[in-house]
């Protein structure tokens, strides 16, 4: 079984010596971090952040990809009217109609690409509306942590996780976990534990 370990900030960030203890284990880590979670998460000022940064993530990624959709869209009936302009000079084109019938295959090709994504971003627009959280089912979540956190799948834990966190930082020399907590695209603050995480 391969066993996963985080590196202290300071060792990665500086020089190598930064730091006195090289490597912390991942599970240990993440569970102290969820311990954390658990104890702050009925904090009204938490909770706010949370929502914030998950409607913050919506209101960013749609706008994107609604644009990506009309240029796509565009692109798709141009290609579409050249398509027909060389059909249509295929008839008359003689010598040149191989030329002619190789860009309609280009062509093809590149309305197959284009269909593929907006079918990608139709997906992506779904997702992200049916993940969206209302306030009201993020205070039930952290209310019940333990019942919902034990019912979660592993992406759902991660997506909880990035709701509520910008970073996790570990500090060696110390022994402390600073979490950084999400709120509206900054941090709201910086929450330093001191963690008993040696190995």
């Amino acid at each position: 079984m391969k066993r996963h370990y985080y590196r202290c900030a300071s060792r990665h960030e500086t020089r190598a010596d930064a730091c006195p203890l090289t490597s912390v284990s991942a599970p240990k880590i993440e569970a102290f971090v969820v311990d954390r979670l658990r104890e702050i998460g009925l904090d009204s000022r938490i909770l706010r952040a949370a929502k914030i940064a998950a409607d913050a993530q919506a209101k960013e990624r749609m706008p994107e990809l609604e644009a990506e959709r009309r240029r796509i869209g565009e692109e798709t009936r141009q290609l579409r009217a050249e398509r027909e302009k060389v059909l249509d000079a295929i008839v008359h084109a003689g010598p040149a109609a191989r030329a002619l019938g190789e860009r309609v295959g280009e062509i093809d090709q590149r309305l197959g690409q284009h269909e593929a994504r907006l079918q990608a971003i139709q997906g992506e627009l779904i997702a992200i509306e049916s993940e969206r959280v209302s306030g009201e089912e993020l205070v039930q979540a952290l209310a019940e942590f333990d019942r919902v956190w034990s019912g979660l799948v592993v992406k759902e834990r991660c997506r909880l996780l990035q709701l509520l966190l910008a970073k996790v930082n570990y500090h060696g020399e110390s022994g402390e976990v600073a979490l950084h907590l999400r709120s509206t695209g900054r941090f709201e603050g910086e929450e330093r534990v001191a963690a008993p995480l040696a190995e």
